[in-house]
């Protein structure tokens, strides 16, 4: 388990990098990987072993890290994606309205 931790928390600092240069696809693939692999992680038995939990454990709280370091740049660039939209739905209905009235 300790493993496919590990490799999540690379691919969550992969992500990280992608989304920082709003490389979308690239980040998008890396969170299907990433998905797969705690899949994967979740489908295992906890160790028993003390020392290998408390590694899991800190793993597992540098991802966590850096999910918390991607989610403010995800949620802006949400907004703007939808501000995007927004305008173009604007102007698409001004288009019209110019066309109805034109006419």
């Amino acid at each position: 388990m300790l493993k496919q931790l590990s490799e999540v928390l690379t691919l969550t600092q992969a992500m990280l990098t992608a989304v920082k240069a709003q490389q979308w696809e690239t980040a998008e693939q890396i969170q299907q990987d990433r998905e797969q692999l705690l899949t994967q992680c979740g489908n295992m038995e906890a160790p028993s072993d003390k020392e290998e939990s408390l590694k899991i454990h800190e793993v597992i709280l540098r991802t966590k890290e850096l999910e918390a370091t991607m989610q403010p740049i995800l949620e802006l660039n949400k907004r703007d994606l939808f501000d995007q939209h927004k305008t173009r739905n604007k102007r698409q209905k001004m288009v019209s309205a110019y066309k109805n009235n034109s006419g």
